[in-house]
């Protein structure tokens, strides 16, 4: 974090808070200098930063929300384009159960057509042949 706020100037001070919780349940029986001030745990999602120069500092606000912001669009169309890609497989699963009941009914009627020829032959009501 500190590299990418680095590009803006100088930076007097960085702070990005941390859970406690997961720190002290990382770094049970260790003591913080030994880990090098490594900062162990979830972000809290904030953070504080103070600048060399206050114009930057508000070019670099403004630059971060409008970040923010775009991230947020970008969730939101996401999830817009899972909703419509789940609805586009349910009606390609529709026509397909469609499509497959259509073939079946058109094979039940050609047996069905068949066993009337063979039972109007057996019976005798086909044309070249009359019973007495």
């Amino acid at each position: 974090m500190e590299d990418f706020f680095k590009q803006f100037g100088s930076i007097n001070r960085l702070r990005i808070p941390r859970n406690k919780k997961v720190f002290s349940y990382l770094c049970f029986g260790f003591d913080y200098q030994v880990l090098g001030g490594l900062q162990i745990g979830k972000s809290k999602h904030f953070g504080f930063i103070e600048l060399e120069s206050p114009k930057v500092s508000k070019i670099v606000c403004s630059l971060s929300t409008l970040f923010v912001v775009i991230q947020e669009e970008e969730q939101k169309l996401r999830k817009v384009a899972l909703n419509i890609s789940k609805d586009v497989k349910k009606f390609w699963t529709k026509i397909e159960k469609l499509v497959l009941y259509k073939h079946q009914l058109e094979l039940e009627e050609k047996k069905k057509k068949a066993l009337d020829r063979q039972l109007d032959f057996l019976l005798g009501r086909h044309k070249g042949i009359r019973l007495c």
